[in-house]
């Protein structure tokens, strides 16, 4: 029970430059596949101020940029589907894409009506 949150990176596949910007998009499915209605919101209650502001992003082929997801599991109930896919639309214009899920990256326990946010695009942290 209590905050989550699960971070998501995109990386530009594609051969030139691409911009993300504002807000990524979920679309939320439980274990058949069938789609779980969340209701997103700018904020979730004890998500960092600094996280909820867009920030854009120019990716050069081969770099990448994370978003965070954030909500509160006490909304998840015994029996009812959680989330077990995501697909996200990294931003306005671009296509649906799934996101690779890990045996770490679960459970994601957002029932049908929970909320969850979405942060801003952020620079991945360099790693030295």
């Amino acid at each position: 029970m209590g905050y989550r949150e699960m971070v998501i990176t995109a990386t530009n596949v594609g051969p030139v430059r691409c911009t993300l910007t504002g807000h990524a998009t979920l679309a939320l499915a439980d274990e058949n596949g069938g789609a779980i209605k969340g209701q997103q919101l700018p904020r979730v209650p004890m998500m960092d101020d600094k996280l909820v502001a867009a920030e854009r992003h120019r990716l050069a082929p081969g770099k990448s940029a994370q978003v965070y997801l954030a909500w509160r599991g006490e909304s998840a109930i015994a029996g009812l589907p959680q989330v077990k896919s995501l697909r996200m639309i990294a931003t306005k214009g671009s296509a649906l894409a799934p996101v690779t899920l890990t045996a770490h990256s679960l459970p994601i326990d957002i029932v049908q009506g929970s909320t969850f946010a979405i942060s801003g695009w952020r620079a991945v942290p360099e790693r030295h």
